[in-house]
């Protein structure tokens, strides 16, 4: 399966992405990752949805974007509901799995916050920017954590993104994150795309040090540099 979904004519992505046409490549890249790009092509609309990814090969993590493109001569049907990010994980047997946030900014003395959710079989947490600002009320990024290891995503978007954790069953956590009011056709010719994602899968029970793991991928490729520098404002 593909790390993503969309609705695309009133179908969830899951009922045809297989039946698309899908083309890869994958190329090594001079900032110690690799690059690889999945593209399906719905033949009779000429939808394309592009993923790319980079894997990187220094520091833990991988992220990708979606982008998608109306390559056909007609209007697209309506593309919505699109989760830039959409897994599922099984944590298995042992203490329940448990959802790490901040609270974000909303300019009040508990900014930034920790805290932590319990997930039991059957709880669902749907979290997300308020007012169009990317980090007003919760941090875009969260961490799940289940015995001897976790997930954490961060969502790279400078508007209004939402997400969702919830433990469908006793054993599987699915998380799903994306544009909350995306809804539109594309004219022939456009595209549009998603938020940025990178997911970092941790082992063992240190939280702290996947933490570590993490600011050392986003310094090392993801923030922005100056003469070889991080960049500051």
């Amino acid at each position: 399966g593909v790390p993503f979904s969309f609705v695309y004519g009133g179908r969830h992505s899951s009922e045809f992405l297989h039946e698309w046409e899908r083309t890869s490549t994958d190329e090594a890249s001079e900032d110690n990752s690799r690059r690889r790009t999945v593209t399906f092509t719905d033949p009779r609309t000429g939808l394309e949805v592009r993923a790319e990814a980079a894997i990187y090969l220094d520091t833990a993590g991988v992220d990708w974007t979606l982008h998608f493109t109306n390559t056909g001569t007609e209007d697209t049907p309506i593309i919505e509901q699109v989760s830039a990010v959409d897994v599922t994980v099984a944590p298995g047997v042992g203490p329940l799995p448990e959802l790490h946030q901040s609270r974000g900014s909303c300019e009040v003395a508990e900014d930034w916050h920790p805290y932590t959710e319990i997930l039991p079989p059957g709880k669902c947490f749907d979290f997300g920017a308020q007012n169009g600002r990317t980090s007003a009320g919760v941090s875009p990024f969260f961490d799940v954590q289940w015995p001897n290891g976790g997930v954490i995503t961060a969502m790279g978007w400078s508007g209004q993104w939402r997400g969702t954790v919830e433990r469908v069953d006793a054993g599987a956590v699915r998380l799903h994150a994306g544009m909350e009011f995306m809804h539109l056709r594309l004219h022939p010719g456009e595209t549009i795309r998603s938020p940025r994602v990178l997911q970092l899968y941790w082992f063992g029970d240190d939280r702290w040090r996947a933490y570590s793991l993490f600011r050392r991928t986003m310094l090392s490729h993801i923030v922005p540099t100056t003469n070889g520098k991080t960049a500051h404002p």
